[in-house]
């Protein structure tokens, strides 16, 4: 059985209750004291275990995978494809200190990164995945995660473009990007709810 990360069955309250934030993070590190400003579940590799947490309510969601000390590659490989398994809108990367590892919205990048990590980047790792990293299981990821994008691009053109709406709604999902482009490229931010997208 699927278990929440730390700070998840939190966030996943709020979600049902109608609070989105701009983006989750999810930090897998061995120190959790960065990012305390922003919405972000946290895992220790010590307890990274393929299949083991619950990414379901990051559906949908701007989620940000956070690469934190003491991670082997392939751990990340891996929990970005259990990320794109669950369906974000979408998925960027960063590093524990801020630095932008990916910031796009094209699934193959960020599979290709995934596969990469897993198989090539450390293969004298000495983290061994319960199972290797079959080509249908990375490519299942994708495809969730491309669905999930062609769902946000659906729900956006279904809705009317009146009086210039459709320029408002990209002119603030703009915004709102960048937003989280600050929020996540600062680990040691004091929080101000007066920039909160």
């Amino acid at each position: 059985m699927r278990v929440f990360p730390p700070y998840g069955r939190t966030i996943a309250r709020m979600l049902a209750r109608g609070q989105k934030p701009a983006a989750i993070g999810v930090l897998l590190a061995k120190r959790w004291d960065c990012f305390e400003h922003a919405a972000r579940v946290c895992i220790k590799p010590d307890d990274w275990a393929v299949g083991r947490w619950e990414f379901g309510f990051l559906r949908n969601q701007h989620v940000v995978a956070i690469y934190g000390d003491d991670v082997e590659p392939a751990q990340f490989g891996w929990l970005l494809i259990e990320l794109m398994r669950a369906g974000p809108r979408l998925l960027w990367m960063c590093d524990q200190g801020g630095r932008w590892i990916y910031k796009g919205d094209f699934p193959d990048s960020v599979h290709g990164y995934a596969v990469l990590d897993i198989r090539e980047r450390n293969p004298d790792s000495s983290y061994v995945p319960w199972s290797g990293p079959s080509r249908n299981e990375t490519l299942d990821a994708r495809t969730a995660y491309e669905a999930a994008q062609r769902r946000a691009a659906l729900i956006e053109a279904a809705l009317p473009d009146t009086d210039g709406a459709a320029v408002r709604r990209y002119l603030y999902q703009s915004s709102v990007q960048e937003y989280v482009e600050r929020l996540f490229s600062s680990p040691y931010a004091v929080p101000d709810e007066s920039i909160a997208a």
